[in-house]
């Protein structure tokens, strides 16, 4: 499964974006990997989590929060 995901622009964002910037990232990310809108929300509260933990990188955040919702 981690072979198939593909990021907003097929690059890989390696910057700290404001909570703000990195809900839009993350809702691009979880729209070009076609989650379904209950999968949309858990991710988008994993994205939030991990934000709120430290000084991750965003893509960082994003593949983590991928990763968390495809676990359980």
């Amino acid at each position: 499964m981690w072979h198939n995901i593909q990021f907003f622009d097929d690059t890989v964002s390696k910057k700290y974006s404001s909570r703000k910037e990195l809900k839009v990232l993350a809702g691009r990310f979880a729209e070009k990997n076609n989650m379904g809108p209950e999968v949309i929300g858990r991710f988008l509260l994993e994205v939030d989590k991990l934000k709120s933990c430290g000084n991750l990188l965003d893509h960082k955040i994003i593949l983590e929060a991928y990763k968390r919702v495809w676990d359980e």
